[in-house]
């Protein structure tokens, strides 16, 4: 566990010490620093950004003698004071009649057995690992080709609800076979929800994402997982459940919806078959 400690105190009681009582205290940060419980050393200097109207205004100085209570603290990595600013305007503090007070750190401890390495930015590895083709790559294979989809929107679609749909998805590999590209096009009364999805898996990570964008204007990311032929979509407002059938002839799918990420309506129900 680590810990952030304010120091307090003013430079001139300091100075009223004899030289060998200042030396005597200093040992202790030393060995603090050489065990390596010493993480960093803030820099005295600070500034304290404001933005209550959106706009930054800054002073230099701390913000602790305000009455204004300590909310928590953060590290960021900025190449300058200026861009540090920028970075901090917008946050809550700054914005909402409070402030946030910058303080560069002077030192990175690397001393010690517990040498604070967790605070220096590794270097990027310069080498890439080529993608490779995996049997969860394959496994999207099942997709692939043209459906024929019917169904009904639910009540709650925002569009056409209680409506009969008709319409046709396709799915083809990209040149590569490492991105799925779906397209589909449903149309329910006098309107059409036409859209492309890219369908990937990330073995870096061993997940499924679909990132799918539509006529009417949505950009959805959609976490998605597999298991024996039921796939789930999970996104922050919709998820849906696409369920193949033995003879990969067939597939249901059913979407949800919802207001506040907790409770889920249907919003559409399909009957998809593969075109021969």
């Amino acid at each position: 566990m680590k810990y952030l400690c304010l120091a307090y105190g003013d430079e001139k009681d300091w100075h009223q010490l004899s030289k060998a009582e200042q030396d005597k205290l200093l040992e202790q940060d030393e060995v603090l620093r050489q065990r390596g419980d010493l993480v960093a050393v803030v820099d005295q200097s600070a500034t304290t950004v404001r933005a209550w109207d959106g706009v930054p205004e800054t002073s230099e100085g701390g913000f602790a003698e305000s009455r204004v209570p300590l909310a928590g603290f953060a590290i960021i990595d900025a190449p300058d004071l200026e861009r540090a600013i920028e970075l901090v305007a917008d946050t809550p503090c700054a914005r909402a009649k409070g402030a946030v007070e910058l303080r560069p750190i002077d030192q990175i401890n690397d001393q010690g057995t517990h040498a604070a390495g967790v605070l220096v930015r590794e270097p990027p590895d310069s080498t890439e690992p080529t993608p490779l083709i995996t049997e969860q790559h394959r496994r999207l294979d099942a997709f692939i080709g043209t459906w024929t989809v019917v169904g009904e929107n639910k009540s709650a679609a925002p569009n056409a609800p209680d409506t009969p749909v008709t319409g046709e998805e396709s799915y083809v590999w990209l040149p590569g076979r490492f991105f799925l590209l779906g397209r589909w096009d449903h149309r329910f009364g006098d309107d059409r929800h036409i859209g492309i999805n890219i369908i990937r898996y990330d073995p870096t990570t061993g997940q499924y994402s679909s990132y799918n964008v539509d006529n009417l204007g949505f950009a959805r990311t959609y976490r998605v997982t597999e298991g024996d032929g039921v796939w789930a979509f999970t996104g922050d407002r919709e998820r849906a459940t696409w369920t193949l059938g033995a003879d990969g002839k067939t597939m249901t799918i059913d979407w949800e919806v919802s207001g506040d990420g907790e409770t889920w309506a249907p919003l559409c129900h399909l009957d998809a078959t593969r075109q021969a």
